[in-house]
This record gives C-alpha cells, structure tokens and sequence, in this order.
C-alpha cells in the first residue's frame, strides 16, 4: 500500500454494523401496571395489566416495565399443567446474548407478584418456568408460591 492512500473498508464490515443498528432500532418498551388493562399499548399512558400480555408481546431485544404495586395472581392465569406441577408463567421466548429480553421493575418502584390465589388441589405452583434464553429480571418481588 503508498503511504497516503485509503484502505477500503470490506462490505462485511457495513452488513454486520447494519444488522447490528436494526436489533438495537427495533428494541420496544412495554409498561405493565397494576391498574393497567391488556387492551392498552403497553405504553406509560396506556400500560398492560399482567405479565403474560407483557410475556406475549416482548421480542429479544425488549424491556418491559413494572410499575410498582401488587400484581394478584389468579388460576385462570396457569399455562400448564403437568404431573403435579402447575406452571404460572412460560417463558419460552428467546432473547439473544445482544438483545435480551428484559423484565425490570420500573426504577424506583416495587412490583410484588402475590401468588396466594393459585393454589390448586394437587399441584405444586412454579411461578415462572423458564425454557427461553437470555432473560433478564430485576427487581421483581413473588410471594405466596407453595
């Protein structure tokens, strides 16, 4: 190479930035709320009202929210049941080790997921049964598992 000149920079290099903008671009933020509705947006204005809305619409690369509050959890809310193990919440979506699917409580405030309500004959309650990867929680308080 003559000293002065310009190295062209691979092609590689701008499809892998690329990809790499686009995952972080595409991330969204949903908000959940104990006095939310799952007809809402998933925004501050209009939060959901239970994790599983929340669980449903998150991709990798998306935070959800918790505002603080008590979060009654209800039967009605099992996904599976399975020898004698009731599973409250699956968590089976994937993020990926760039864009993880994060669950946090939002700052400041603390969500409690009360439990107490599921309780079926028989069963042994596993709030959340994670088979997904690269799931982060913060800050997210449960109670009343048995």
């Amino acid at each position: 190479m003559v000293a002065g000149m310009v190295r062209p920079i691979p092609a590689l290099f701008f499809l892998v930035v690329g990809v790499f903008c686009f995952e972080v671009v595409r991330a969204e933020i949903y908000y959940v709320s104990p006095a939310g509705s799952d007809a809402g947006a998933g925004s501050v204005r209009e939060p959901f009202g239970t994790f599983g809305r929340a669980r449903e619409k998150a991709s990798a690369g998306d935070t959800v929210f918790f505002r603080g509050g008590v979060y009654s959890i209800q039967e009605t809310e099992i996904t599976e049941l399975s020898g004698v193990v009731a599973r409250v919440f699956g968590l089976g979506k994937s993020g990926t080790e760039l864009s993880p699917i994060r669950y946090w409580a939002y700052p400041g405030e603390q969500p409690v997921f009360d439990f107490s309500a599921v309780n079926p004959a028989g069963y042994r309650v596993y709030a959340f049964h994670i088979t997904g990867d690269w799931l982060h929680f913060r800050g997210l308080t449960v109670t009343g598992c048995r």
